[in-house]
């Protein structure tokens, strides 16, 4: 028997709205989606130590938003400060990006079923930097991938 992945409504209405959905933004999901990577220094830290940056700083009118957000460690994030990062002379290791639903939910999840990480690997671009990722837990042919980073 597969397992099922649930979701909320039916799947018209899902697919109608998939392609709008933005999820909610937190830091758990930002530093999950960044890999708890610094994506200035480019190091990897523990949840602890991590912060969100803002590239265009709200109050330069930027939101807070996931293509405006980054992964930062405290020492980079506050070397930065209320600066754009060309102010800063500093430069993106990556490219932030909105997750779509099936990333959103490969994100919040814990424990996934190696069928469902199939499932959701279908449905992710094969350009998001994620879908790589995704491979790698299947490629280990685990029955349940843990997809939570433990500090």
């Amino acid at each position: 028997v597969n397992s099922i992945i649930a979701t909320h409504g039916t799947s018209q209405s899902l697919s109608r709205n998939r392609d709008r959905y933005v999820p909610p933004l937190n830091n758990r999901t930002l530093f999950k989606r960044d890999a708890n990577i610094c994506l200035y220094c480019g190091m990897r830290y523990l949840t602890r130590d991590l912060t969100r940056d803002h590239i265009t700083p709200v109050s330069l009118g930027g939101g807070d938003r996931w293509n405006n957000v980054a992964t930062a460690c405290r020492r980079c994030n506050n070397y930065k400060g209320g600066r754009t990062p060309e102010q800063a002379a500093m430069q993106l290791i990556a490219v932030p990006f909105t997750p779509n639903y099936a990333e959103y939910i490969y994100l919040k999840g814990r424990r996934v079923l190696a069928d469902q990480m199939q499932y959701l690997l279908a449905h992710i671009p094969r350009s998001s930097p994620l879908h790589a990722r995704l491979s790698d837990h299947l490629s280990n042919g685990d029955e349940i991938v843990d997809v939570h980073f433990h500090d």
